[in-house]
């Protein structure tokens, strides 16, 4: 059983202080939260003598880590929101790609965060959790405590007002 919790820990922590990371702008407290999702992990595995009581552990580390994230705002009394500035979804340039057009994808992937950050908090997280962590509509829904479909639906939302916002901005 050690042995699949290492395996869960060394899967989930990189993305989760990742994300953490967004959520709260702050390297070290997101590491203290993200170990105190698997702490709670840990006590989950000791309480029931195993974590197969877990339907989904990756979405309940992510949601763990999120209530542990905005429970940290309340105390502060703060605002919680999710960013993408130093996101990790990047435009892939094709090697036969001229340095110009390498260039113009980089303005297009910079243009599309920005748009991303315009976005109303919520359809932010969604868009964020599906395009960088790679979550699915049921994963996602679980971790916010909302209906696939409705996820499905901001999610739709979103995009489509990103897709007329670049078309907006490549007018220009």
């Amino acid at each position: 059983m050690p042995e699949k919790i290492d395996d869960i820990i060394k899967e989930n922590e990189a993305h989760l202080h990742r994300y953490a990371g967004r959520l709260l702008g702050d390297v070290e407290s997101a590491q203290d939260i993200v170990q105190d999702a698997f702490l709670r992990l840990l006590k989950q595995n000791h309480k029931h003598g195993n974590i197969d009581s877990i339907e989904n552990t990756r979405a309940w580390l992510y949601k763990t880590t999120r209530n542990l994230c905005y429970d940290k705002f309340k105390s502060a009394k703060q605002r919680l929101e999710i960013t993408i500035e130093t996101t990790t979804i990047e435009v892939v340039a094709d090697d036969s790609d001229k340095p110009d057009e390498k260039l113009a994808k980089k303005e297009e992937m910079q243009l599309i965060k920005e748009e991303i950050n315009k976005l109303d908090p919520r359809s932010r997280e969604i868009v964020i959790l599906k395009l960088e962590h790679e979550r699915s509509y049921k994963e996602i829904a679980e971790i916010m405590d909302i209906s696939p479909t409705n996820v499905g639906f901001i999610l739709h939302k979103a995009m489509k007002k990103l897709a007329v916002a670049l078309k907006e901005l490549k007018k220009k």
